[in-house]
């Protein structure tokens, strides 16, 4: 899949998240990472039907993966 194409799917939630608390988006009452990868998935898999999966890091040794139900 082109890179341009998962961006562009990306972009709308990128700027949802991106320097905002995260507390004070829908459906994130508790953003841990888990529940932002899920948060992350359960938005783009329609637009990205190839998705596999989510993985949020914190670190570069700490990260949370979510790959469907």
């Amino acid at each position: 899949m082109d890179y341009a194409d998962i961006g562009a799917a990306f972009q709308p939630l990128f700027d949802q998240l991106d320097h905002h608390c995260l507390n004070d988006v829908s459906g994130l009452d508790n953003p841990t990472s888990e529940m932002l990868a899920k948060w992350i998935w359960d938005r783009l898999k329609t637009a990205l039907p190839l998705l596999t999966a989510v993985t949020v890091a914190e670190t570069c040794t700490t990260r949370a993966e979510y790959r469907g139900v």
